[in-house]
């Protein structure tokens, strides 16, 4: 099948004019160069004939709790833990211990002292006792209550926490990189 979007300087969509510029490819079926705009009209005419946009606009936006700033009860906040508290691991410390929609409950640092200092910062946001430090991550992986992990640790750290994260039944925030490599 041959996809014809842009053709004779006119795009197929309601003879509308063609929005690429300066190209005229006469297809893409030709292996002919065409600019990114004359592509994207392209898939805005394929979506409108299909009845997309139409059906876009009526699906309801997907909720997201950590976006809309409301306090929800103890209960129902996510309960959330920090692997890593060095440079970016401080940084999501603070930030998830002053979202009223998370509830920080352990962190985790091989350098004990720091682990401390990052549950002191804490519990002096959520109050006294909210927070648990811990030195080995197994540890606070083994929790039941903890239902997602941020990891900021270094970069070689990074697949094998998550992979440990997911198979303890967690949810995980990751930064880039994942891994090194996928062998």
């Amino acid at each position: 099948m041959t996809i014809d979007f842009i053709k004779n300087g006119r795009s197929n969509h309601r003879g509308s004019p063609n929005l690429a510029g300066h190209r005229k490819a006469e297809s893409y079926s030709k292996g002919e160069p065409i600019s990114r705009r004359g592509f994207l009209h392209g898939l805005g005419g394929v979506g409108a004939s299909l009845g997309l946009s139409g059906w876009a606009r009526a699906s309801p936006p997907a909720p997201n709790l950590l976006l809309r700033g409301d306090a929800l009860p103890a209960t129902e906040k996510i309960q959330l833990a920090v692997i890593g508290v060095g440079g970016h691991g401080r940084y999501h410390v603070n930030q998830w211990a002053k979202n009223p929609q998370s509830q920080l409950v352990a962190i985790c640092d091989v350098h004990r002292g720091r682990a401390a200092t990052a549950r002191e910062e804490a519990e002096a946001i959520q109050g006294k006792g909210s927070c648990t430090a811990y030195q080995d991550f197994r540890e606070l992986l083994a929790r039941k209550d903890v239902d997602a992990v941020s990891i900021a640790t270094p970069d070689h750290w990074h697949a094998l926490l998550a992979l440990a994260a997911i198979r303890a039944g967690k949810h995980v925030y990751l930064e880039k990189p994942v891994a090194y490599s996928v062998a």
